[in-house]
């Protein structure tokens, strides 16, 4: 048993054992690449259906401020017409 038959007893079993985690670290990492891309289109679908243009937004907010104004005014002019009675009774 020479020094040769030895290297290659153990050589050959050891790098075909690092050529199999090599592999399977390969196929690890496609998996996780394959999970991380499904994420990633997810909460692109998710951001494409929630996402609302800065206009508008803006529009909403102005016919919403409109409308709170025209309540308020209402709740004004009814204050004065009961603030009116009191003051005639």
């Amino acid at each position: 048993m020479d020094l040769e038959f030895w290297v290659r007893a153990f050589e050959l079993p050891a790098l075909a054992g690092l050529l199999w985690l090599v592999l399977q670290h390969r196929a690890w990492t496609d998996r996780e690449l394959r999970a991380v891309r499904e994420e990633l289109s997810a909460y692109k679908v998710h951001v494409a259906s929630t996402y609302v243009p800065n206009d508008h937004l803006r529009v909403m907010e102005e016919r919403l401020l409109d409308r709170l104004a025209a309540i308020e005014a209402k709740l004004d002019r009814m204050i004065e017409r009961r603030l009116a009675e009191a003051e005639t009774i």
